[in-house]
């Protein structure tokens, strides 16, 4: 019997990444994300950046998903959110945006 990492190596191929900027002077912190995962017929990637400050939070999250419908064409999904806490001068005119869209398509890789 194999070993199940050489299975999941068969059947899989994956990319991890991660990094993260620490601000002392600025405090201000900053973690970065991706993730990406394919088999022979469907591509995922994910990424994610989560800014966070004593005065503010941001965040970009975003994924997409593709899957092989016959040779080299693809169905593809993708979706964008990214969201802002805004400036804190003002509770009452703070600004908090959230911001999201979801894209379906048909993609060609040849």
């Amino acid at each position: 019997m194999r070993p199940i990492e050489d299975t999941l190596a068969d059947a899989f191929t994956y990319t991890l990444g991660a990094s993260l900027n620490l601000e002392p002077q600025l405090s201000t912190a900053q973690l970065k994300a991706t993730v990406g995962l394919a088999t022979k017929r469907t591509k995922n990637t994910g990424k994610l950046m989560l800014q966070e400050s004593t005065t503010r939070i941001r965040a970009d999250v975003s994924a997409e998903i593709a899957w092989e419908m016959v040779d080299d064409l693809f169905l593809t999904v993708s979706t964008t959110t990214q969201y802002d806490s805004g400036k804190p001068d003002d509770e009452v005119t703070r600004n908090e945006k959230l911001d999201y869209n979801v894209v379906m398509g048909v993609t060609w890789r040849p």
